[in-house]
């Protein structure tokens, strides 16, 4: 074959090599959704982490603002992916940036979203195909897992869609009482409650190994 066609390219197409295997481990026992881990590429030491933070009602910007600097601190703007059940109009995001800001918090805030090197924002349906070193899954509420069971969404897919864009790094702010699955979904598993940082990993250290593993251009 390559002699009759020497510009022929071969590429190996590689499963489930978007997300490194510890993190998927720790979203898989989050979700209590069973994963087959056996075609993960990434080596099994990769450094990971999922973090859930529990935020109380009200306090949603200054958490979505205490993660951005977190993860700011080891990767780049455009390495960082904000992601919510909901569109534009109605995701945490795009009421912030509807409006303006408060006070000096929400400036701040607004800066990382909307600056010269802004983080960007999306619905988790227009993420889906995509991914990004780190993430932060915001709208995460019994108030969206009601609305994902009205248009009869299966919560607990919407979530893992969301928390497997991170590649190495994912943070997750969950509302008071915010399921992880709903009894509407096709299997019902009751959820994990409190808060995780799984991987074995400082953010530090795991976007030192993201930045090794990035092509030399």
């Amino acid at each position: 074959m390559s002699s009759a066609y020497p510009a022929l390219v071969h590429a190996r197409v590689r499963r489930n090599c978007r997300v490194a295997p510890r993190l998927l481990q720790a979203i898989s026992r989050t979700l209590a959704r069973p994963l087959d881990h056996s075609s993960d590429r990434m080596p099994t030491s990769t450094p990971s982490s999922l973090q859930v933070d529990e935020v109380a009602a009200g306090r949603e910007l200054p958490a979505l603002l205490s993660a951005l600097k977190r993860l700011g601190e080891c990767y780049d703007p455009e390495d960082i992916v904000v992601l919510s059940p909901f569109g534009p109009q109605s995701s945490l995001v795009g009421r912030f940036l509807a409006r303006e800001p408060a006070n000096m918090e929400e400036r701040a805030l607004r800066e990382l979203l909307t600056g010269e090197r802004p983080v960007a924002w999306r619905s988790i349906f227009k993420a889906k195909g995509l991914d990004a070193p780190a993430v932060v899954v915001t709208d995460v509420t019994v108030e969206a897992a009601a609305w994902a069971d009205e248009h009869n969404l299966s919560w607990n897919d919407l979530l893992y869609v969301g928390m497997t864009r991170a590649r190495y790094a994912c943070t997750v702010l969950r509302g008071e009482g915010a399921p992880w699955r709903l009894a509407s979904d096709w299997m019902h598993v009751p959820h994990r409650e409190g808060v995780r940082v799984l991987g074995g990993a400082s953010p530090a250290a795991v976007a030192a190994a993201a930045v090794a593993r990035r092509p030399v251009s």
